[in-house]
């Protein structure tokens, strides 16, 4: 049996499960978009922000999820390839992402 969803201000409606927050250049807050996140990618955003917290210093700026994950799409898609079908250009973009996610 499915009990009741309470409705409580300031908290996502059960229309917006799901949703990604986004930040709003023009009203400088934060909204709602209907964009699902792959479950993988949400996993290693909470780690990136975990290994942040501990490795990172003040001058390492802490990347949303929105800047994340194309930085995370790219690396993947790097390692995908694996070490030999990389080239050098290739090679130096993943040694750089890998250092920016945290995933030396």
């Amino acid at each position: 049996m499915n009990s009741p969803r309470l409705f409580r201000p300031g908290f996502p409606s059960s229309s917006s499960e799901g949703s990604v927050p986004s930040t709003s250049a023009k009203s400088g807050g934060v909204r709602l978009t209907n964009a699902r996140i792959d479950p993988a990618a949400h996993s290693r955003f909470l780690d990136y922000r975990e290994l942040h917290a501990y490795f990172g210093n003040r001058l390492t700026e802490l990347l949303t999820m929105a800047a994340f994950l194309p930085l995370d799409t790219e690396y993947v898609a790097l390692a995908a390839k694996g070490d030999k079908a990389r080239d050098d250009e290739e090679e130096a973009r993943f040694e750089e992402l890998a250092a920016l996610l945290f995933r030396d």
